[in-house]
């Protein structure tokens, strides 16, 4: 199945998302609505310490990940769209009405988290990026 996550900036979570769903799956995408310049290391690092089995993997997407524009992409291609929080998917429907929610009640930015559970909030948001897509892997959801 060809699935898009979509964030603000596609330096944190939709590529997070992008990872994890290629990891157990295949098809993924990710893109931003104003796509930052580079990706946030500090994710980078988050999933390295967390998801320790899959360093060479994890290098390597990093490696060659540009993040990309929202409006590069035709969301039509894709068998579903995931909109990481509710911002997005207001901006996000207008291309692509059919877009949902990811995970139900969203994903908050990373940078703008604090306090976390863990102390670490890209962390936190890594697992609950994870979680969310074995949900949608495992039995797919809507809002």
């Amino acid at each position: 199945m060809k699935v898009l996550f979509v964030c603000a900036a596609n330096a944190n979570r939709s590529p997070a998302a992008e990872f994890f769903y290629n990891q157990l799956s295949e098809g993924a995408q990710s893109a931003g609505l104003q796509p930052a310049p580079k990706l946030d290391e500090r994710m980078m690092l988050a999933l390295l310490g967390k998801y320790g089995g899959a360093e060479a993997a994890l290098e390597a997407f990093f490696a060659s990940f540009k993040p990309r524009s929202f409006y590069s992409v035709e969301p039509q291609t894709f068998d579903e769209v995931y909109a990481m929080d509710k911002a997005v998917l207001q901006l996000v429907r207008r291309r692509a009405p059919g877009a949902l929610l990811f995970p139900k009640n969203g994903v908050k930015d990373p940078a703008a988290v604090y306090p976390t559970k863990s102390g670490d909030p890209y962390l936190d948001v890594a697992n609950d990026i994870k979680k969310g897509v074995r949900i949608i892997l495992n039995r797919g959801w809507g809002e």
